[in-house]
């Protein structure tokens, strides 16, 4: 404290001072409140700033406003951090993204994917509308069962249960599903309880959450509009296409298995009955034993196996009728050619329509008319004479164009009239003959004699080609 002032230090640095009056200190200097308590009303600033941009700019995004920000062009944002905003979250909201779900399944029937397809607009020939399949998560093997009504999946999944359990010797410990009544009703229900089957349910209107059945409904689906369609069958025919792809899709190699088959890892050895396999639809012929000189086969179409019976299952056009038989002979052979033929002609189509045709080169001559007026003209090069020679010009809504085509002899032949205008048009733009250029409507004294056009307009047009006036 010197001469009245009172000092307050830190080591050699003087923090404040003081002056005395009447017994007070009085400090010298300015109040600083702190750093942080002006850090905060500065970002409490800047945060309002930024507030009524994100309004002012109709809710935008926080990249959106930080773009603007760089540039300089909010005046008085600093900081693009956005908080919570109600209104964005009402009108914004979307689903959340689905990630990629994997199972960690130790073995087969660890967990197990269903789901019901249908109904179908076409009911098959044995009068089904819908079918259920179950996906094995381990091995990815797909059993597929075709129904006439949704209620008879309990049944269906009883007797898939007791055989595949029987087969295997495992138990199935987890069923995952959508929130259809045929999965929830109380006898699905009860029966899970009974033989201790943990369920898992998708959220309602979520089908992604059981994306393993629905990916290969998919699948499935996809492979049985290929095959009727190679084959020529109609609709009808869904159910034995469905039940025999789900026969190949487990023969087929799956990428969750690595490339092996499901065959192969539900069984633990490779699957080696692809000799069997036929094409779908394929011509067959069966053995028949009727009267001595009736014929020995009658014509039939391949439509898959027999579940339990070591034959072929077979449609009879004729008879209008499923048989099986073993004494078949099959003609894949014709379905082959069948489509390399109509791949050829699809070939020769293309190759056909592709071919332009060549043009004598020889000037567009329009037909006279009675009304004599000026038009545009068209310069031509001919081949035989170096000089130039004009087109006579004639009214413009009665011009007739002539294309002039070889024949098979090589000849050229003058047909009657060619009403293409486009296709005569482009090869000869090509050679250079026309020049093809865009007028304005304003521009274009045609507009009279091609439409009908007011009296100023028409005016206008005789201004355009230099008539005063018409007699």
């Amino acid at each position: 404290m010197e001469g009245g002032v009172l000092k307050a230090v830190y080591g050699a640095l003087v923090v404040m001072k003081g002056t005395r009056r009447n017994n007070l200190y009085f400090l010298q200097g300015s109040t600083v409140i702190g750093g942080a308590a002006v850090t905060e009303a500065a970002d409490a600033n800047s945060t309002d700033t930024t507030r009524l941009w994100h309004m002012r700019l109709g809710h935008a995004g926080e990249k959106a406003l930080q773009g603007l920000v760089k540039q300089g062009l909010l005046k008085g944002a600093k900081a693009c951090k956005l908080e919570f905003c109600e209104h964005c979250v009402l009108g914004k909201q979307t689903r959340v993204k689905f990630g990629t779900a994997i199972h960690h399944t130790k073995g087969i029937l660890d967990y197990v994917h269903t789901d019901v397809w249908g109904p179908s607009k076409n009911a098959s020939w044995g009068g089904s509308h819908y079918f259920v399949s179950f996906v094995d998560d381990f091995s990815r093997r797909i059993w597929v069962y075709t129904m006439k009504r949704k209620d008879e999946v309990l049944k269906i999944f009883l007797k898939w249960k007791k055989m595949i359990e029987t087969q295997s010797g495992r138990k199935i410990k987890t069923l995952r599903s959508d929130n259809g009544g045929e999965y929830k009703s109380d006898p699905f229900l009860k029966v899970c309880q009974d033989e201790g089957i943990v369920r898992h349910f998708t959220v309602r209107e979520t089908p992604q959450q059981n994306g393993v059945a629905e990916r290969m409904n998919r699948t499935l689906l996809e492979k049985v509009r290929c095959m009727l369609s190679n084959a020529g069958l109609g609709k009808a025919f869904w159910a034995e296409a469905i039940t025999y792809a789900s026969h190949l899709i487990n023969r087929l190699p799956a990428a969750a298995n690595e490339g092996k088959t499901p065959m192969e890892v539900w069984s633990g050895k490779p699957c080696t009955d692809y000799k069997y396999l036929l094409i779908f639809g394929c011509p067959a012929y069966y053995h028949v034993r009727e009267s001595k000189l009736d014929p020995r086969a009658k014509k039939a179409l391949f439509m898959g196996f027999s579940t339990g019976v070591k034959g072929y299952r077979l449609w009879c056009p004729d008879e209008k009728k499923f048989v099986v038989s073993r004494d078949v002979t099959f003609d894949e052979a014709a379905m082959v050619n069948q489509n390399k033929h109509e791949g050829e002609i699809e070939a020769t189509k293309t190759m056909s329509s592709s071919k332009q045709v060549e043009l004598l080169k020889t000037p567009v001559v329009p037909v006279r008319s009675d009304t004599t007026d000026t038009s545009p003209t068209v310069d031509y090069d001919d081949e035989d004479n170096d000089d130039e020679e004009e087109a006579p010009t004639q009214s413009l809504h009665n011009n007739k164009i002539l294309l002039q085509p070889e024949d098979r002899e090589g000849k050229i032949r003058k047909p009657a009239r060619f009403t293409d205008i486009v296709a005569y048009a482009l090869p000869v733009i090509e050679e250079g003959d026309i020049l093809l250029q865009k007028i304005g409507t304003a521009d274009n004294p045609a507009d009279m004699l091609t439409k009908p056009v007011s009296l100023l307009k028409f005016k206008h047009c005789l201004d355009l080609i230099g008539i005063c006036k018409i007699c």
